[in-house]
């Protein structure tokens, strides 16, 4: 038996037989655990600062809405990286939508449009206290091209609240204004004509509510009904040319010199020259000084886009064509057959003349009704009312302009040619149903389907 003295020994435990004898790796492990630790909260700091350079517009939320004021007023903004709320009026997504609001300072007809935005809009307005319960006034997608404008009529003293979305997603600049309606615009009248001024120069406004003046001359052989007016003396003598090209409305366009609005000689004008706007070329005289008027073809109205470009305009380099687009459309041509082939022989399909070259082929088979009527046969025939022969595929190369035969031959030799010329011979019904498939170089394809009457 042995006593213990108090100075006795004790096994080691493994952790403290591995302190002793590795003192440096547990070291080393407390390093790097600090270190992943470091890592880990520097990427969370990251994540956080590149979330935050995605700030979404500073009108995003209803509650922060943009303010417009007095009787017209007009306001640019974004929705770049704008989101919808939770309980957002789903009228057009949402998906990237901004506010503003507007209290009305009258009651009558009021305008709202975002026709000078960059981006295609939908718009809404709104009555209401709170995103998650507006109750919907008015709304609209395309009306002055992909851009939006509604009308309806305010009470005074009444908060609207207006939303501005991106039609499937689109993000850009937004033009929003609003008026009076009936109001005209500011370059209604030939003697409030806006300047233009240089070598080249351009302006975006509207003909919304435009009139006309007495004596003033129809502009490219139509109206007038709402024409707006721009000047531009010309700095130089050469080419010029004046062009409503990106307006988002019917246009038509004048060029004119005079001094007053009932005695304008005309220079030149124009209807439709870039689709449904116009475009003008003529030869500028320097110093003079050139009235330009745009209206809208039987009264149509919506944004203007109006540039001019005269002698001494720096050359816009020639646009690089874009590739034609590829052909995605099947061949065309004429499918003609016999009223009736005899049966046992190759049925012929005559395609053509066709549009394109490429490939013709031809499937099918011929089905014989009243078989039991041709008896006696075969015992197949006798059991069936309908008894089917397969045809054997056709095909050919098919050249623009030409006419190819297709020839169809009944499968399975002899024997069974003879037994469907019995049947067709005894009173039996025999029809060949063939589709044809016709297909261009491209790989654009199309079918169509003939029957064929088989006679003895």
């Amino acid at each position: 038996m042995k006593c213990s003295t108090g100075t006795e020994k004790r096994p080691l435990g493994p952790a403290q037989r591995m302190s002793d004898r590795h003192p440096w790796p547990l070291a080393l492990f407390a390093a790097a655990l600090v270190a992943v630790s470091l890592a880990a909260a520097l990427a969370v700091l990251a994540l956080g600062a590149a979330t935050a350079s995605a700030a979404p517009p500073a009108n995003d939320d209803f509650s922060a809405a943009a303010t417009l004021s007095g009787a017209s007023d007009s306001d640019s903004g974004t929705n770049v990286d704008a989101t919808a709320q939770a309980g957002e009026p789903s009228a057009s997504g949402p998906i990237n939508s901004v506010w503003w609001d507007w209290m009305a300072p009258f009651s009558g007809p009021v305008r709202v449009d975002t026709c000078g935005s960059d981006l295609d809009t939908f718009l809404a307005v709104y009555t209401g206290a709170a995103v998650g319960s507006l109750s919907l006034l008015a709304a609209n997608d395309d009306t002055c091209n992909l851009q939006s404008r509604v009308d309806f009529t305010a009470t005074m003293g009444t908060p609207y609240r207006i939303a501005v979305d991106g039609f499937s997603a689109a993000t850009g600049s937004i033009e929003i204004a609003v008026a009076p309606v009936g109001i005209p615009p500011a370059n209604d009248d030939f003697s409030a004509a806006f300047t233009l001024s240089g070598a080249s120069d351009s302006d975006s406004r509207t003909n919304f509510d435009a009139t006309f003046e007495t004596g003033e001359p129809s502009h490219a052989g139509s109206g007038p009904t709402r024409s707006v007016w721009w000047d531009w003396i010309a700095p130089g003598s050469g080419a010029t040319s004046v062009d409503t090209c990106g307006s988002g409305f019917d246009t038509l366009l004048g060029v004119y010199t005079g001094a007053a609005v009932d005695s304008l000689s005309e220079v030149a004008s124009n209807n439709d020259s870039c689709g449904l706007q116009s475009k003008v070329d003529f030869t500028a005289t320097a110093g003079v000084n050139y009235w330009i008027a745009v209206d809208g073809f039987g009264g149509d109205e919506g944004n203007v886009e109006l540039t001019v470009v005269g002698p001494g305009a720096p050359t816009p380099p020639t646009p690089t064509p874009p590739p034609p687009p590829a052909d995605t459309s099947a061949p065309g041509g004429d499918l003609k057959a016999k009223g009736s082939q005899k049966a046992g022989k190759a049925i012929k399909i005559k395609v053509g003349p066709l549009n394109e070259a490429g490939k013709a082929s031809a499937t099918g088979k011929v089905i014989v009704k009243g078989a039991r009527k041709a008896l006696p046969l075969s015992a197949l025939a006798a059991k069936k009312k309908k008894v089917k022969f397969k045809l054997g595929k056709a095909s050919g190369e098919l050249v623009a302009g030409e006419i190819v035969t297709l020839k169809l031959k009944q499968k399975g030799g002899k024997k069974k040619k003879r037994k469907l010329v019995k049947l067709v011979k005894r009173g039996a019904e025999a029809k060949a149903k063939i589709t044809i498939t016709l297909t261009d170089l491209a790989g654009n394809s199309t079918s169509e389907k003939l029957v064929v009457k088989l006679k003895k």
